[in-house]
C-alpha cells in the first residue's frame, strides 16, 4: 500500500469514527450523562480519531489551521493515560461543541479532495 492510499484509508477511518461519535451525540445530553455505553462509544471513538489524524499528511492538515491538530493528537493520551478521571463534562463541550464540528468539517473536505 502506498503512504497516498494509507492516508486515505486513514481519512476513511476517520470520518466512520467521527459518524459514530455523531450519532452517539444525538442521543443527547441526557442519555450520555446516564448511559455509560454512550460514553464509552464517544471516548473510545475520540481516542481512534486522535490517534488517527496523527498518521495524516501534514500538508493535509496545514490546509485546516482552523483544527487545533495538537489538541487532538494529546486528547489521544490523556483519554488512555486518564480514562477513569477524564471529566465527562469536558468530553461531551468537544464533541456537542464547536471542536468536533470544525474538526468532521475539515475531513469532510480532506474526503472530498482526495477520495475522488
Amino acid at each position: 500500500m502506498t503512504t497516498l492510499q494509507k492516508a486515505r484509508s486513514r481519512l476513511i477511518m476517520i470520518r466512520s469514527y467521527l459518524e459514530k461519535i455523531q450519532e452517539q451525540v444525538a442521543k443527547g445530553e441526557t442519555a450520555y450523562d446516564s448511559d455509560y455505553t454512550i460514553k464509552d462509544t464517544i471516548i473510545l471513538n475520540l481516542m481512534f480519531v486522535s490517534d488517527s489524524t496523527t498518521q495524516l499528511p501534514e500538508d493535509w492538515k496545514a490546509a485546516h489551521p482552523e483544527v487545533e491538530w495538537p489538541l487532538i493528537r494529546g486528547l489521544r493520551n490523556k483519554i488512555a493515560h486518564e480514562y477513569p478521571g477524564l471529566d465527562d463534562t469536558q468530553i461531551w463541550d468537544i464533541v456537542a461543541g464547536d471542536d468536533l464540528r470544525s474538526l468532521a468539517a475539515a475531513i469532510e473536505t480532506m474526503c472530498s479532495r482526495y477520495l475522488r
